[in-house]
Parts: C-alpha cells; structure tokens; sequence
C-alpha cells in the first residue's frame, strides 16, 4: 500500500506521508510516492526488508522520475522515509546500496548523513557488465544529530 508525500517541501512544509495500518508496523514494506502539487506522481521510494527484532531496515528503490530530476527532491523523500524509519516505526539503522556510478543519489544520501561502509565490487551484472554497488547506512543517533543541526531536513 502506498502512501503520497506532497511536495515540494521547503524548511517549514516538509512531505506528509499518512501513517497506514492499526497495531503498529509489520515487517513488510513500506512504500512511499512523491506527487507534486498537481497530484502527478513524480518519485517512490521503499522501506523494505524491516527487521524489528534488530531495528534495521533498508532504504531502497528510491527514484525521481526523469522528468522531474534536477529539482531538489530526492531529499525530502528520503528525509521523509527515513523520519518513518526512525520516528514511527523505531528502526536504529537503516541501509541501502546505490550503484557506485551514481553520483547524483550518492550526494543525495551523504546530504541526508548516510555514510559509505564500503564498496561491493563487481555486485550487480547488468545486461553483460558487471557494477560496483556503494554500501551506505545511517543510524539513529547520527540522524537525531543531523536533524539538531539542519531541522529542515
């Protein structure tokens, strides 16, 4: 089941993204949807293989549309999934991995206070090549510390 995070989001309008289920939250998915403010859907992202017995969870497929890149909104999206993650549902660490060509997201991630862990060299075979995938992960005390420092998110 998704949910629509309204943007765009700015310091004092950040994406709302209704909280879906009674009795807490199974370790299934969770699946957010980014639309503008026409309704247009425009990026998703996921929370997914939560694991409440450790407090984890990772972050992934996370995408903006092509359409839209280049507007600044990966970052509320994520800032939003992981405010889910660590507020609502009470992870202490969530991961993701990110194809290590990709540039634009790595950013992104670092912005919000992921930290690289390391590189999975040759991890994904695509078509006929072979790519690397950057491991990044973001705990809970590093998260609270960013949100001090930049409350916008």
């Amino acid at each position: 089941m998704g949910r629509a995070c309204q943007l765009p989001a700015s310091a004092d309008r950040r994406p709302v993204c209704p909280a879906s289920g009674a009795g807490g939250w199974p370790a299934s998915p969770r699946i957010f949807t980014t639309v503008d403010t026409d309704g247009q859907a425009v990026g998703h992202a996921e929370i997914a293989l939560i694991q409440l017995d450790h407090a984890s969870a990772s972050l992934c497929r996370v995408l903006v549309y092509p359409a839209h890149r280049g507007r600044g909104l990966c970052r509320p999206l994520v800032t939003e999934a992981l405010r889910v993650g660590f507020e609502d549902i009470g992870l202490r660490r969530i991961d993701l991995r990110v194809y290590a060509f990709n540039q634009a997201a790595i950013r992104c991630y670092r912005q919000v206070g992921f930290v690289q862990e390391g590189m999975l060299r040759q991890s994904q075979k695509v078509g006929g090549e072979l790519w690397d995938t950057v491991r990044m992960a973001i705990l809970r005390q590093e998260w609270e510390s960013s949100r001090q420092t930049n409350p916008a998110g």
